[in-house]
């Protein structure tokens, strides 16, 4: 009978070695990227910046006014978007609820991007108990300005119902 022996024949493996990022390489990525954001500004020009933050300031403003509308429908105390005005222009608006004892502030302030400018005949928007905006019939509008487009948002006395349309300048 023949025995065989088998002899442990593993072999230790190193574990492979971690690599970090390199100097350099960390260098060349933030060049590529540096030189892709030049390339945008080049590109896109920073006016197109400009008319994102307007779309940006006339989507909050819409938003805010749906919201004046939809907690005097739901709580029954009115409620207001009032612009604040320096030096003749609209410099921002602040969302109120109007309360027996006094105003309070439901929102914080939203200030109007620079190098736009927001238009209105009127500083209080005011909603009533059913929804309507206060003050008489027909429409009222707020008209914001920026660098290539102009916004008119138009708001329904009778209904509160708000819109807005855009239009190249």
């Amino acid at each position: 009978m023949i025995c065989a022996t088998l002899h442990d024949t593993t072999i230790a493996r190193r574990a492979p070695a971690r690599r970090a990022f390199s100097l350099i390489e960390l260098l060349s990525v933030l060049a590529i990227v540096a030189l892709l954001s030049t390339m945008a500004m080049m590109r896109f020009g920073s006016t197109t910046f400009q008319s994102t933050s307007a779309e940006g300031f006339v989507r909050t403003l819409m938003l805010d006014l749906r919201q004046a509308r939809a907690r005097t429908i739901s709580t029954g105390d009115n409620h207001y978007v009032l612009l604040s005005r320096s030096g003749g222009q609209v410099a921002g608006y602040t969302l109120y609820r109007d309360l027996s004892s006094g105003d309070s502030v439901v929102d914080r302030v939203v200030v109007v991007p620079p190098g736009n400018t927001v238009t209105a005949l009127s500083d209080q928007w005011e909603f009533d108990f059913d929804g309507s905006l206060g003050g008489g019939v027909g429409t009222s509008q707020i008209v914001v300005t920026g660098a290539h487009y102009a916004w008119t948002i138009t708001v329904y006395r009778a209904t509160g119902c708000i819109k807005s349309s855009k239009v190249a300048l």
